[in-house]
């Protein structure tokens, strides 16, 4: 039986959605130097502008306020809905 998590309020579960491989087939995030793009994988009951599946940008400064590591995956975090600065759309065209 796995564990699963469930974000209350305004958290919302994020993993990390940009990675690239070393040349030991190792996964690496690709930081640049303001944000990191993550998948959304849950939401709390007051989180109204984001849905599981978006992609959303987060500004990695030291103000991003409360973030929570996963314990059973490197890749997820927990965060206010608050510090994600964008969703990310693709155009046609």
């Amino acid at each position: 039986m796995g564990v699963q998590y469930l974000p209350r309020k305004d958290f919302v579960m994020l993993r990390l959605s940009n990675r690239e491989t070393n040349e030991m087939g190792i996964a690496l995030p690709q930081r640049s130097s303001s944000s990191l793009q993550f998948r959304v994988e849950a939401v709390g009951d007051d989180v109204r502008n984001l849905s599981v599946g978006d992609r959303v940008i987060v500004y990695a400064k030291q103000g991003m306020g409360d973030y929570y590591e996963l314990p059973t995956d490197s890749n997820l975090i927990l965060l206010r809905e608050e510090f994600i600065a964008a969703r990310v759309v693709e155009s046609e065209g």
